[in-house]
């Protein structure tokens, strides 16, 4: 058996799924929170105005280039926790693509928060 048959075989056995909700999806700006100096070439954590992300939500970042230093390829707090408690959205990891700064104000990309929901499969 193949790893991605396991996986496959390992997802359907389980007795809760995760599907997406399409009616109440939000977006939230990263707005740095602090001046930083950022290499080309290196990914680092950029401070960002705090964004509240409701329990059992999703985060998805935008890959795309939204800032003329670089993107965002993530998104963190301090202390992670579980997708079923309230969090927060503290620190953008970023990706400079040329020696620059980044100040605090400046827009760095975009996340979506999309609400999960959780159902019983029948077995």
């Amino acid at each position: 058996m193949t790893t991605i048959d396991k996986f496959w075989q390992d997802f359907k056995s389980k007795r809760q799924a995760v599907g997406i909700k399409q009616d109440h999806g939000k977006v939230e700006h990263l707005i740095a929170d602090e001046d930083h100096i950022i290499k080309k070439g290196i990914c680092q954590s950029i401070k960002v105005k705090n964004i509240h992300i409701p329990a059992n939500h999703m985060v998805f970042t935008s890959l795309y280039r939204m800032n003329k230093n670089g993107n965002v390829s993530g998104v963190s707090e301090t202390e992670p926790k579980p997708l079923d408690m309230d969090r927060k959205i503290e620190y953008a990891r970023f990706t400079s693509i040329i020696d620059g700064n980044v100040s605090k104000g400046d827009f760095l990309g975009f996340v979506v928060l999309l609400p999960l929901e959780r159902t019983i499969l029948n077995e």
